[in-house]
């Protein structure tokens, strides 16, 4: 029991120096905050985009949903006379995906990220449970992002699915 005291004293100390920390973050004002709280402002420009082009793209997958419009051809469907460079995407991995390749295409996209978290599960070790925290991430991440069409984190993320 005496061993037990300064392990929670310290885990203690570890969760206030935690919240304090976290609430100094909410509260100074600093770009990454300023950013996280401009997400919840419907008044911003970027926000009501991002929100159209996931709604574009939800009814696109609808209309097309076996088949897709067709690799890069999303931009050209929401913006009709937009050239092939034009950075148009629905800012969701799966949305971006099963829009352009249809039902198959986007459940592929997620099986290939999904595969890495319940390989961890049949076999657990160390180090399938890091890879399967990295993908954890890389799932949340691509609820919001498409990060596939990133040149920083595709080369990444291949690494990870080789090993």
């Amino acid at each position: 029991i005496s061993r037990k005291k300064p392990f929670l004293k310290l885990f203690e100390i570890k969760n206030f120096f935690l919240l304090v920390v976290s609430v100094l973050f909410l509260i100074i004002p600093n770009p990454v905050n300023q950013r996280l709280f401009s997400i919840i402002n419907l008044q911003d420009n970027s926000v009501n985009e991002r929100l159209d082009l996931l709604k574009n793209g939800i009814e696109i997958t609808q209309n097309n949903f076996w088949s897709g419009v067709g690799i890069g051809n999303l931009s050209e469907t929401i913006q009709p006379g937009s050239s092939l460079r034009t950075p148009i995407y629905a800012h969701n991995l799966f949305l971006d995906f099963s829009t352009e390749l249809g039902f198959f295409g986007g459940l592929a996209i997620f099986l290939i990220i999904f595969s890495p978290i319940k390989n961890y599960f049949h076999q657990p070790s160390p180090k399938k449970l890091l890879l399967a925290s990295i993908f954890i991430i890389i799932l949340v991440h691509s609820l919001f992002e498409t990060p596939f069409y990133s040149v920083h984190l595709l080369p990444l993320i291949l690494t990870f699915l080789a090993i």
